[in-house]
């Protein structure tokens, strides 16, 4: 794109432009830029199909809705995949309102909230897979008593130098608090290691899919404690098939604000600062 971008101003000058070869020239810098952004989404939505065809999905839910005469087994994945022929779904994308069913409920009644109202229904079979590189590793009914290593798999966080998605765990309470869109301010607590920010991150790719079409990832800043955070919640997003937003510090973030007339005190100074007044507290402490 920059080549063809650098040949129309070669070839175009503004010195030798007359009022309609400029007029030409904008507008194929406009059919440049559709060109531009249309290859964008489609190099996008490959990335998707290409990681859907390792892994299409997780799970299976078996619901039959009031009113229906038969029952449907619906498979749910990071993304939708919709059949070309019938254009019904194969696959429903997590994030959909009807798979919010399969994280808060168990075998027998259900209901969730969609575009036209409350359906409700009763769903007979829950189901989840673990597939790889196309590979069934394995699946089990969740009614069914688990052994504990095939449990510690399905569960367990995989010991990585990158944090990934829990879409396939996550639990009714985190499921509630990645779905809420009733309080403009959400705070979500916990101790240590108990999935705020996957939570908070999954959140994040669910706002992007229920408003598409108002909010986009440049909408969006997260704060993380240093850079180093930053790089280990940076494969997420992508996984989830959303394009990253800014992550930054508050420090880095405040900084270009603050002009010249600031020291700011870097985080190291902070914390060297802190132990050594807290070693002088503790020193007195010792001597009285």
């Amino acid at each position: 794109m920059q080549e063809i971008r650098t040949s129309l101003w070669e070839e175009h000058g503004i010195s030798s432009a007359s009022s309609n070869r400029m007029m030409d020239v904008a507008q194929q810098i406009t059919g440049l830029r559709h060109s531009a952004t249309s290859f964008g989404i489609q190099h996008r939505l490959l990335k998707q199909l290409q990681a859907a065809q390792k892994a299409p999905y997780f799970g299976r839910m078996d619901f039959h809705e009031e009113g229906l005469p038969g029952k449907e087994s619906m498979y749910i994945g990071i993304r939708s995949l919709i059949d070309q022929k019938s254009n019904l779904p194969l696959v429903y994308d997590w994030r959909a309102p009807v798979s919010s069913m399969f994280y808060d409920y168990g075998l027998g009644e259900a209901r969730y909230e969609g575009p036209g109202g409350i359906y409700s229904g009763e769903i007979s079979l829950k189901r989840q897979y673990r597939i790889k590189d196309r590979r069934l590793i394995y699946m089990f009914d969740n009614e069914l008593t688990i052994d504990d290593e095939v449990l510690q798999q399905a569960l367990g966080q995989h010991a990585d130098e990158k944090m990934r998605t829990i879409v396939n765990t996550i639990q009714r309470e985190q499921n509630q608090a990645i779905r809420n869109v009733h309080d403009s301010l959400l705070l979500v607590e916990g101790p240590a290691g108990s999935g705020k920010t996957s939570v908070a991150l999954h959140r994040v790719a669910y706002l992007l899919y229920k408003y598409r079409d108002s909010i986009r990832s440049q909408n969006i800043v997260i704060f993380s404690p240093n850079r180093i955070f930053s790089d280990y919640i940076s494969h997420v997003l992508p996984e989830l098939g959303e394009e990253n937003v800014m992550q930054t510090t508050f420090q880095d973030f405040v900084e270009p604000f603050l002009g010249w007339d600031w020291d700011v005190e870097t985080q190291l100074s902070y914390l060297e600062n802190s132990l050594r007044e807290h070693g002088k507290v503790r020193e007195q402490y010792l001597k009285v």
